[in-house]
């Protein structure tokens, strides 16, 4: 597993869950902060320099979310 930062990650326009719903991203953060990140977004490298994000599109948005509001969550048990 590598750590690297969200922005430079590709997200591909061809995702496939176009609809935004408020009430499931709301639920994903409470989830998140309340349990932890429980599966962290799969990046496919298309080369060392572009890591594409291929799944956890709304987790990466969550995470990027919480960590601007100053809040902290565990994953695989650490904060």
């Amino acid at each position: 597993m590598r750590t690297l930062a969200i922005a430079d990650l590709v997200i591909s326009e061809d995702r496939q869950r176009k609809a935004k719903e408020p009430k499931g991203l709301a639920d994903l953060k409470k989830g998140i902060l309340a349990i932890g990140l429980l599966q962290a977004p799969v990046v496919y490298w298309e080369t060392e320099a572009k890591p594409v994000l291929i799944a956890g599109e709304r987790r990466t948005r969550m995470m990027t979310e919480l960590h601007e509001e100053g809040l902290t969550f565990q994953y695989d048990g650490e904060d």
